[in-house]
C-alpha cells in the first residue's frame, strides 16, 4: 500500500515534470522573449500564449548554455551584436527606439501629464511657481501654517448664554420648590442682638455668616428649645420626645432655623455634635410641604451622599428612629444587596442615603431618576474628597435640578470643600461650631506613651487586659494587614477581638460594628474606616495603635469616644519614627488643654534641630495646614 502511494507520488511528480517541458517548447520560435527566471515563471493559457514570448528551453538547458561562454550563452534576442541586440522597441534605431509615447518627437513625447506644457506639464507637486525646479522646491521646503479664520473664534459668551438658555428649558416643566417653611417663635424673634451673641458664645463659640459678605439678609436667631422651633409641627416634636432629648445641641440651635427657612447651609462641628439630626428634621418637613403630591414624584426628593457604607448606614438608622408622614427611606451602598436596594427605590422611597460609586451606577443605569430631588446633603464633604469622590459627586449632581436647597456638613474646612461649595451652592450661610482650627474634642482625655516599635504589641496586650466589664474600645491601626494580623494574635492568645478594614465583605463588617454594638465583644481592631460615621455613644477608650500621618485623622479617631455627653478616653502609642508628627500632635494637646508628656516635648526638640540643620520645617506638611491662615 505504501509503494502504491510511493509511486502515485513519484508519477504525479514525472507528469507536472512533463507538463513543464512541453509549455516551455510551445513558447520557442515565437519573436521577443521575456527574461527566464524559475521564480517568476508563469504558465499561460494557449489562448494568451501571444501575450508573451516563449523560452528556448527549460531553466537546466538555459544554464548549460550560459556555461559555455560562447553566443549561446546571451539571450535569445542577444545572439548577435545587431539589432537584435536592441529591447524591441529599439530593433531599427529610429523612432521606434523610443519609449511608446515618445514615437514622434511632438508633444506625445512628453510623459503624459505634460501633454500640454502649460500647468499641468508641472509635476503633481509642482502645482504652481516658475518652471525652475529650484524655485520649486524652495517653495515647498519650507512649511507655512494655514492662517486661523476669524470665525473659527470660540465665543464663550454665547455658549454660556446658551448653556443658561438650554439649563433652563430642561427644568421648565417641574413645580416650584416650596422651602420656606419656618414659622418663628415669638420669643426667638424678640431676641436682641446681645441675647444672640451671648448665646452663640456660650455655644462653644459659634460663629454664623453668609457666604457673600456683603449681603444685607439678617441671620436667623438660634432656638434654645424643640417647642420654639417645631412648634407647627407636632408629629415632630412627638418623634424627638419618644428619643428621650432634652435640649438641642449648639449646630441644631442654628441649622433648624436656617434650613426651615430654605437658605442653603455650610454646618462644620467636630464629630458626635449633632450634625445629622441638624438636617434631617428640616429634610423630613420638606418632603412632606412640597407642592407636587408626593405620589406622583417621579423619584426620591431628599438625597443624602456619605463617604463610607458605615456612615450612609448610621444615617438611615436616624432617619428610621422618625416615623413621619409614613416617608420611606432606602440606603444604596457598593457590596449591598443589589436587588433589595432596587425594590425599595422603587416601592417610592423618598429619602436616599448612598455612596458616590453606587448611585452613580444607578443613575447611568436609569434605575435612580434625580430630577424631583430638591434638598441635597452631602454629609462628611471632607472625607468624600479625601476618598476622591469629587468626579462623581459633580457627574451626579448634573441630574438634579439647580433650584434645589443644599446642606453641606464637614468636620474641618480645607480648600477642596470651600471650591465645591463655591460651585454646588447658592449663597450659602457658614454655621462654625467652636474654631477652624484643629482641636479634638474636650470630653476626652488624651495620652500619649513613648515606646519602641517592638513594644507596642505588648501595650495593646496590656490596654485590653486592664479594660473593666462595660468598656468598650476601638484600636486604630494604619495598614489592613496589620489589622489582620493583630486580630490573629490576639485570638491565638484567648482575647477576643473583632476586625473590621475596607477589604472585609460588608456583611462582616456589620457584624462586627453589631458585636461591639451589643457588648458581645468590647475591643474592635479597625483602619480609619471606622473614624467617621460609627455612632456607637458608650464607646470608652480609644488606643491609636498607630499614630496618623496627619491630625484630621487623629481628631476624627478621637472624636469616636466622649460622645452624647460622655466621658472617654484616647490613647496614642508614639515611637521614635514618628517624632517628625510631634510638633503637630503637641499643638492639637495644647488646644485642647491636655497635658504633655515631658518625653514628647523631648522628640519634638530632637525633630526641631535636626530639622534646622538640613533646612527642613521642623511642622511638615498637612494636607490642609496652608489653610489653617484663612480668617473669618
Amino acid at each position: 500500500m505504501y509503494n502504491q502511494r510511493g509511486d502515485q507520488k513519484r508519477g504525479g511528480a514525472q507528469d507536472r515534470q512533463s507538463n513543464y517541458t512541453s509549455s516551455s517548447q510551445s513558447y520557442e520560435g515565437q519573436g521577443n522573449s521575456r527574461s527566464s527566471g524559475r521564480q517568476w515563471l508563469h504558465i499561460l493559457p494557449e489562448s494568451e500564449s501571444s501575450f508573451s514570448s516563449g523560452f528556448d528551453e527549460n531553466y537546466d538547458s538555459h544554464r548549460a548554455r550560459q556555461a559555455s561562454g560562447g553566443e549561446n550563452s546571451r539571450r535569445p534576442w542577444q545572439a548577435s551584436v545587431g539589432e537584435g541586440s536592441q529591447q524591441p522597441w529599439q530593433a531599427s534605431g529610429g523612432e521606434d527606439s523610443r519609449c511608446p509615447w515618445q514615437a514622434s518627437g511632438g508633444e506625445d513625447s512628453r510623459r503624459p501629464w505634460q501633454a500640454s506644457g502649460g500647468e499641468s506639464s508641472r509635476q503633481p507637486w509642482q502645482p504652481s511657481g516658475g518652471n525652475s525646479g529650484d524655485n520649486r522646491r524652495k517653495q515647498y521646503s519650507t512649511w507655512q501654517p494655514a492662517p486661523t479664520p476669524s470665525h473659527g473664534l470660540i465665543d464663550w459668551d454665547a455658549i454660556e448664554a446658551n448653556s443658561v438658555r438650554l439649563e433652563a428649558e430642561r427644568w421648565a416643566h417641574l413645580s416650584e420648590i416650596k422651602k420656606d417653611l419656618y414659622v418663628e417663635d415669638p420669643d426667638i424673634h424678640n431676641m436682641s442682638k446681645s441675647e444672640v451673641e451671648s448665646f452663640r458664645e456660650k455655644s462653644f463659640n459659634m460663629h454664623v455668616r453668609h457666604s457673600d459678605e456683603s449681603s444685607t439678609e439678617p441671620l436667623p436667631n438660634p432656638v434654645m428649645t424643640f417647642q420654639q422651633a417645631f412648634a407647627p409641627y407636632p408629629e415632630i416634636l412627638q418623634e424627638i420626645k419618644h428619643q428621650g432629648f432634652e435640649n438641642p445641641t449648639p449646630i441644631q440651635s442654628q441649622s433648624w432655623p436656617i434650613l426651615m427657612q430654605g437658605y442653603d447651609m455650610i454646618g462644620i462641628a467636630q464629630t458626635g455634635t449633632g450634625k445629622t439630626l441638624a438636617f434631617i428634621l428640616p429634610a423630613l418637613i420638606h418632603i412632606v410641604a412640597q407642592p407636587t403630591p408626593r405620589w406622583q414624584r417621579k423619584g426620591a426628593t431628599c438625597l443624602v451622599m456619605a463617604p463610607t457604607r458605615e456612615l450612609a448606614q448610621q444615617i438611615e438608622k436616624e432617619i428610621i428612629k422618625y416615623q413621619y408622614q409614613a416617608i420611606k427611606c432606602v440606603c444604596v451602598y457598593g457590596q449591598g444587596d443589589k436587588h433589595s436596594q432596587i425594590r425599595k427605590i422603587n416601592a417610592k422611597a423618598e429619602i436616599i442615603v448612598a455612596t458616590p460609586g453606587r448611585l452613580n451606577e444607578f443613575v447611568e443605569k436609569k434605575i435612580v431618576d434625580l430630577s424631583s430631588v430638591s434638598y441635597l446633603v452631602l454629609d462628611e464633604a471632607d472625607r468624600m474628597l479625601d476618598m476622591g469622590f469629587e468626579p462623581q459627586i459633580r457627574k451626579i449632581i448634573i441630574d438634579i435640578r439647580p433650584d434645589r436647597q443644599s446642606v453641606m456638613t464637614s468636620a474641618t474646612w480645607p480648600e477642596g470643600v470651600r471650591d465645591m461649595a463655591g460651585k454646588l451652592m447658592k449663597n450659602p450661610i457658614h454655621v462654625v461650631v467652636g474654631s477652624l482650627d484643629l482641636k479634638a474634642t474636650h470630653t476626652v482625655t488624651q495620652h500619649v506613651i513613648i515606646c519602641d516599635e517592638e513594644e507596642k504589641k505588648d501595650k495593646l496586650v496590656d490596654f485590653i487586659l486592664n479594660l473593666h466589664k462595660d468598656d468598650k474600645a476601638i484600636v486604630f491601626v494604619s495598614r489592613k494587614s496589620m489589622v489582620d494580623h493583630l486580630s490573629v494574635e490576639m485570638f491565638e492568645m484567648g482575647l477576643e477581638v473583632q476586625s473590621m478594614h475596607g477589604d472585609r465583605d460588608q456583611e462582616d463588617r456589620e457584624q462586627a460594628l453589631s458585636d461591639l454594638k451589643t457588648g458581645r465583644i468590647k475591643v474592635l481592631i479597625a483602619t480609619d474606616v471606622a473614624s467617621r460615621g460609627i455612632d456607637i455613644s458608650d464607646v470608652t477608650h480609644i488606643l491609636n495603635y498607630d499614630c496618623p500621618r496627619d491630625m484630621e485623622e487623629y481628631v476624627h479617631r478621637v472624636g469616636r469616644t466622649g460622645r452624647a455627653g460622655r466621658k472617654g478616653n484616647a490613647y496614642t502609642l508614639f515611637t521614635r519614627r514618628d517624632k517628625k508628627l510631634a510638633s503637630k500632635l503637641i499643638d492639637l494637646l495644647e488646644k485642647s488643654e491636655q497635658f504633655i508628656c515631658p518625653e514628647l516635648q523631648i522628640l519634638k526638640e530632637q525633630w526641631d534641630t535636626a530639622a534646622a540643620s538640613k533646612g527642613y520645617s521642623s511642622q511638615g506638611f498637612s494636607r490642609y495646614e496652608r489653610n489653617s491662615s484663612n480668617r473669618w
